[in-house]
C-alpha cells in the first residue's frame, strides 16, 4: 500500500500542470457533495397533495453536475383517480431541467426495473424493463428499451414505450430487431 501511495505521488510530479489540474477535478467530481443512507424524499404537487414518496438505501448527490444517483429506489406514484404505481429498480437517478416554462424532474431508473398497479377490483398492470424515464410533473414515462406489460387482460412485448401515466395509456413501438407482440386474453377484457 505504501508503495502504492509512493508511485502515485512520483506520478502526480511527472505530470504538467493543466493535466494535473484536470485529474484533480475529475476525482473531485467523483465525489458526492451529499451522501444520504436510508433515505425517504417526499415530492408534493402545486395543490399540496403528496406526488410521490421516493425511498432508497443511498443517495449520492453531485452539485456540479446536477445529478442525484440512487442506489435500490421504490417509488410511490400517486394518481388523482385510481390507485399508485409501485415502483422499483437496482439504480436511479435524478434530473432537474431548466425549461422556458418552469424547471422539470426527471427521474431516471435503471437495472430491472419493476413497475405494478393493482386496483380494487382485482384488475392489475406489471411493467418490466432495464430502463423507465419518469416525469413526475407531466405524469408521462418512456423507454427506448425492451419492456413487458403484463396486465388482467393479457400481455404485451414491445421495444418500448411512451405514455401517460395517471390514464395508464400506454403506446408501444417495435424496433427493425423487435416487434409488438401482444396476446389478449378476451375472457378477461371488460
Amino acid at each position: 500500500m505504501a508503495t502504492a501511495l509512493v508511485l502515485y505521488v512520483i506520478y502526480l510530479q511527472l505530470i504538467p500542470g493543466n493535466e494535473k489540474r484536470a485529474l484533480d477535478e475529475r476525482l473531485i467530481e467523483s465525489e458526492a457533495d451529499l451522501h444520504i443512507q436510508h433515505s425517504r424524499i417526499t415530492q408534493f404537487d402545486a395543490t399540496g397533495e403528496v406526488k410521490y414518496i421516493l425511498l432508497s438505501e443511498e443517495i449520492h448527490n453531485f452539485e456540479k453536475s446536477g445529478i442525484t444517483k440512487l442506489d435500490l429506489p421504490k417509488m410511490t406514484l400517486y394518481q388523482i383517480d385510481g390507485p399508485p404505481w409501485n415502483i422499483q429498480a437496482k439504480n436511479g437517478e435524478i434530473w432537474h431541467t431548466d425549461s422556458k416554462d418552469k424547471p422539470s424532474e426527471i427521474i431516471l431508473l435503471k437495472n430491472k426495473v419493476r413497475v405494478e398497479r393493482n386496483y380494487k377490483n382485482g384488475d392489475y398492470l406489471k411493467l418490466k424493463s432495464e430502463e423507465l424515464k419518469i416525469h413526475p410533473e407531466h405524469n408521462y414515462a418512456e423507454t427506448d428499451r425492451d419492456v413487458n406489460i403484463n396486465s388482467h387482460i393479457g400481455e404485451i412485448t414491445a421495444a418500448g414505450l411512451k405514455g401517460n401515466i395517471q390514464l395508464g395509456v400506454f403506446n408501444v413501438f417495435s424496433s427493425k430487431s423487435k416487434r409488438v407482440h401482444s396476446i389478449l386474453l378476451p375472457e378477461n377484457s371488460r
